[in-house]
C-alpha cells in the first residue's frame, strides 16, 4: 500500500472511532439525564405500592379470619338446630 494512503486510512478509522465514542458518550449522558431520575421515581412509587399491598394483604387476612369464624359459628348453630 502507498504510505500516504495507509496513513489516511488510519486517520479515517481513528476519526470514525472517535465519532463512535462521541455518539456512545452522548447516548450514555442522555440516558443518565433522562432515565436515571425516572428510575428514582419508579423505585419510590414501587416502595409505596408494596406498603399499600402489605396493608391490603393484612386486611384480607383479617377478613378471611373473620369469615372463617362466622362460618364456624353458622355450622355450630346449624348443628344445634
Amino acid at each position: 500500500m502507498v504510505p500516504f494512503l495507509s496513513d489516511s486510512l488510519a486517520v479515517a478509522k481513528l476519526q470514525s472511532f472517535r465519532g463512535t465514542m462521541e455518539i456512545r458518550e452522548t447516548v450514555q449522558r442522555l440516558l443518565q439525564e433522562m432515565v436515571v431520575p425516572d428510575l428514582a421515581k419508579i423505585k419510590d412509587e414501587n416502595s409505596r405500592i408494596f406498603s399499600i399491598l402489605d396493608l391490603t394483604n393484612k386486611r384480607l387476612d383479617d377478613m378471611n379470619t373473620h369469615l372463617a369464624d362466622q362460618s364456624r359459628r353458622l355450622y355450630e348453630i346449624r348443628f344445634e338446630l
